[in-house]
């Protein structure tokens, strides 16, 4: 004897429905709603608006956990930051700067991959770069600084094999990357 079949899931509810049946979000990383627990946060602008400030306060924030910047982290995270505008040893002073301001609190949880120059994700190479360094630290988001740099203006990013291998992409032209929460980990 077979299972009843069940009714098919309606994609179009009423506010009544989706208000009475919708499950409670995940709190978001950075509160108030600015990045989801898993997603994506692309952030564009003007050239020299200071998004790659932001997002480098961004990422100091979630490494540490609290209040930094103006923004609530509910819990430190691990960041990645792949940067690829300002030479290391200048990006490293930039953070030293921003550090005064956390302490040692970020310090196990923020990561700079000093060899990204010249990574592609729209190569076999690239792709295997960023994925392996992001496991390396089990990084929980991902920064990507600016993100035209990881893809040859020809070919799309591969994005898509990034999202099959457990990650999502969060982009500030710039890009944050959260990490998908799943049973095989990294």
């Amino acid at each position: 004897m077979s299972a009843p079949a069940q009714a098919p899931v309606r994609a179009v509810l009423s506010l009544a429905e989706l208000l009475t049946d919708h499950p409670k979000p995940e709190p978001c990383l950075i509160e108030p709603g600015l990045l989801p627990s898993q997603g994506i946060l692309f952030l564009g602008g003007e050239p020299k608006a200071g998004k790659s400030l932001l997002v480098a306060n961004l990422a100091f924030a979630l490494a540490a956990g609290g209040q930094h910047a103006g923004f609530n982290v509910p819990s430190p995270k691990r960041v990645l930051i792949c940067q690829f505008e300002l030479p290391t040893p200048q990006f490293a002073l930039r953070l030293a700067t921003m550090r005064k301001a956390v302490g040692n609190r970020a310090d196990s949880n923020l990561f700079v991959d000093t060899r990204v120059s010249g990574h592609m994700l729209s190569s076999t190479a690239g792709l295997n770069h960023f994925l392996n360094s992001a496991r390396s630290v089990q990084a929980d988001v991902i920064v990507i600084d600016p993100l035209y740099s990881t893809h040859d203006q020809c070919n799309a990013p591969r994005s898509c094999l990034l999202k099959r291998d457990g990650f999502l992409r969060f982009s500030v032209g710039q890009c944050l990357d959260v990490r998908e929460k799943s049973a095989a980990g990294m």
